[in-house]
């Protein structure tokens, strides 16, 4: 069994276009960068560096233009974080590099280099994963000093060529150890705390699960155990395997929701055309005006609109290089807000096949009560007047109201950013919405029963995000989030997933219907490939977010009008969408040689270089 990942692996702050293509590739340069300078590198290394290389495998190669990993390795090995690089200093920054020749090796040694120089080798694959980057550093005599080799395995996630299989980094202190700063909201160190922390903040992941993780999974048939055996639900198993206290957990995860809504709120103010080549024009100003006109009390009507607006402007914000949060990738980030706005705005809690009172998954015997909205009542979660206003409001407040604060798209006031770094915090207790229990239960004592569960629209964002972060580590665990390995489907269809379960688990689900759902929605991405026209996160990555959100919400309410049983298991989804994968020619693969990239004007310069 697998080390249980932190829902703070799974969603991550950074830049756009790409979590594999330009996150991953950060992370990797910087950790590099880091190396050269480490207590146990050759001395001294960084001084005595005065020429570097560095190739791009695959699927980097191939798209890696499009999807801005250039840039990102030259930000990278200066020492640059996604999660708090400003988006509009890494192009600046990257142009500032390449007219000078120079870069500031570690942030202060400076090497001659240029993203020109980058060595592409798109027909080139590494045996470990399409997505391969290598680094030498040469001293003035042209001797190798250092040579790394690593590997952008999707969603952030980088692997060191001397790591075992299964041992996935976050590089530049993202890694199963929590919130970052950024993450947090608030200024300083996090305290490294996954097993193996190396110098500058990484974390590993160890390979086996250690003594205090009594509630790991590695299937989905046990994540549902864990919940009958306890009364829980998906949210809870999730937070109980979290290392940190719930009230951080809770403080991060709001965090990471104020991102998702700020993405949406710069997105919806920024005309124009998206950059790379294809001419996209952007859409969500132009939907939200009209949704706005159309129907300013945001009617449920109305809800497919809304949601593809939001799941459209996050995938916009994120082919123009700005702060997004990986859901559990770029490609796929919008999918997870989307849903979320439905469930805080839209969610119908009264509807058919929402469970009662007492109601048990069917893998139960009768005797264990799961959530349901009994306590958490059947209206809309915000009144109408606090989601929509008045018809005067400014376009500024995606709530339509003229007094919410710019992250308000939740459509409900926002606490300030005091509270959310560290006061008036909620008890453990409602850091879920439901009655979490105090940090002795995490070690294997009893839960308090789910009779807390309220309508707060930040219990039901932490509740959504711990859910899905517990199906996302199932594919992450047991398949891939990587469209260089699997394609598509480990994106969107992982995301629409993620997404389906995390409904289901806020409109009352019983364990066995969360599992249902998710499963439903995987079902119907599998054989999805990966083919961005132009190799940019555009045609069809914009549009096909937009999609998913929909089909997610879809796999909700049709587990939602059943019990939980049905012939094909979320684990048997997982394997069969791995398989897929292996089975996938490579130009479906996020190489831009196949499908949509192939049928429009704009290809992609494969010259081996």
């Amino acid at each position: 069994m697998t080390q249980p990942l932190s829902v703070f692996d799974l969603f991550s702050i950074g830049i756009g276009p790409s979590s594999s293509h330009t996150v991953g590739p950060m992370r990797a340069a910087a950790s590099f960068a880091r190396s050269l300078q480490a207590p146990d590198a050759r001395s001294p290394v960084l001084e005595s560096v005065a020429a570097l290389r560095v190739e791009l495998f695959g699927s980097l190669a191939a798209t890696g233009v499009g999807h801005g990993t250039l840039r990102a390795v030259l930000l990278g090995l200066g020492c640059a974080d996604p999660a708090s690089v400003l988006p509009e200093f890494v192009a600046e920054r990257a142009a500032d590099i390449d007219a000078s020749g120079v870069l500031l090796l570690g942030g202060s040694h400076a090497v001659p280099f240029a993203s020109n120089e980058i060595v592409l080798k798109p027909l080139t694959t590494l045996p470990r994963h399409p997505n391969a980057l290598r680094f030498t550093a040469f001293d003035a005599a042209r001797a190798v000093l250092a040579e790394e080799t690593y590997y952008s395995v999707g969603g952030g996630f980088v692997v060191h060529e001397g790591d075992a299989l299964g041992s996935d980094e976050s590089l530049g202190g993202e890694g199963s150890r929590g919130p970052s700063a950024d993450e947090r909201g608030t200024e300083g160190d996090v305290a490294a705390t996954a097993a193996g922390t190396a110098g500058g903040g990484e974390g590993r992941v160890a390979p086996r699960v250690e003594p205090e993780h009594p509630f790991a999974f590695d299937t989905s048939a046990r994540l549902v155990e864990l919940c009958d055996e306890n009364g829980w639900a998906f949210s809870d198993v999730m937070l109980a395997n979290e290392k940190l206290p719930a009230e951080e957990v809770r403080r991060g995860l709001l965090r990471i929701r104020d991102v998702m809504n700020e993405c949406v709120e710069s997105s919806i103010h920024r005309a124009g055309v998206l950059p790379g080549g294809l001419d996209v024009r952007r859409r969500a100003p132009a939907w939200f005006r009209q949704l706005s006109e159309a129907g300013p009390e945001r009617g449920k009507e109305f809800w497919q609109e809304w949601v593809g607006l939001i799941a459209l402007a996050v995938n916009e914000e994120n082919a123009s290089g700005g702060r997004v949060v990986t859901a559990p990738t770029n490609g796929a980030a919008g999918i997870i807000p989307a849903v979320l706005y439905y469930a805080t705005h839209f969610a119908d809690r009264s509807a058919p096949g929402t469970p009662t009172r007492g109601a048990t998954s069917a893998a139960d015997d009768g005797g264990t009560a799961h959530h349901d909205p009994g306590d958490r009542g059947d209206t809309a979660i915000a009144p109408t007047s606090a989601i929509t206003g008045t018809a005067s409001a400014p376009p500024s407040a995606i709530t339509g109201t003229a007094s919410a604060p710019p992250s308000a798209i939740t459509g409900t006031a926002i606490a300030p950013p005091s509270a959310i770094t560290g006061t008036a915090i909620a008890p453990p207790s409602a850091i879920t919405g439901t009655a979490i229990a105090p940090t002795s239960a995490i070690t294997g004592t009893a839960i308090a029963p789910p009779s807390a569960i309220t309508d707060s629209p930040d219990d039901i964002a932490v509740r959504f995000l711990l859910t899905a972060g517990a199906i996302g580590t199932l594919y992450k665990n047991n398949a891939s989030i990587s469209g260089a390995e699997v394609g598509c489907q480990g994106e969107v269809g992982s995301a629409c997933s993620m997404a389906a379960g995390a409904l289901a688990e806020i409109l009352g689900a019983t364990p066995a219907q969360v599992e249902n759902a998710a499963e439903i929605a995987m079902e119907h991405n599998l054989g999805l490939t990966c083919d961005p026209i132009g190799g940019l996160v555009q045609i069809p990555c914009i549009e096909r977010n937009a999609m998913g959100a929909t089909k997610a919400i879809t796999a909700a309410k049709m587990a939602m009008l059943g019990d939980g049983m049905h012939h094909v298991s979320l684990d048997e989804v997982i394997t069969t969408m791995r398989l897929t994968g292996l089975d996938m020619q490579s130009k479906y693969k996020e190489t831009a040689l196949g499908g949509l990239a192939t049928s429009t004007r704009i290809s992609v310069n494969l010259t081996e270089c």
